[in-house]
């Protein structure tokens, strides 16, 4: 029951800052749940993003500090998905990349109450059409 966690990347984060800096107004992750997978196994109720540091270690989001009701990872049953507000967190990396600093080594996906439940969540993958991972990122060019 440890679960499994997934790593996530983002490659070409770095392209929003060619033309200068950026004001990030808004950041979300978005996961949305294969249909029909919730039938025989619930879905993990929340779901945690951690960042990964230079040495390969999880660590929080600077988000995260901010509460649920900001940060998000709660399962919408009505919806199928998992919706992260990252936006502080990529406001960091764009400001870091623009200095020069690369500190955008991925994050950790990972399901909440691993330790002490045996729900499963399936995630939709890049073959469901609009079903994918996707990172909705509202910026200000400055």
């Amino acid at each position: 029951m440890a679960g499994t966690k997934s790593k996530i990347k983002f490659p070409f984060l770095e392209n929003f800052i060619d033309k200068g800096r950026v004001a990030v107004n808004k950041a979300e992750i978005i996961f949305n749940v294969e249909d029909n997978s919730t039938s025989t196994f619930l879905s993990h109720s929340s779901l945690f993003l951690t960042n990964i540091d230079s040495a390969g270690n999880a660590g929080f989001l600077i988000d995260q500090f901010e509460g649920t009701d900001h940060y998000g990872g709660t399962y919408n049953s009505s919806t199928k998905q998992y919706i992260f507000n990252v936006t502080r967190h990529v406001q960091y990396l764009l400001s870091n990349y623009y200095e020069g600093k690369n500190l955008n080594y991925g994050m950790y996906l990972m399901g909440g109450g691993k330790a002490v439940n045996a729900n499963r969540t399936i995630l939709k993958g890049n073959k469901n059409p609009g079903g994918a991972l996707k990172m909705k990122i509202s910026y200000t060019p400055l």
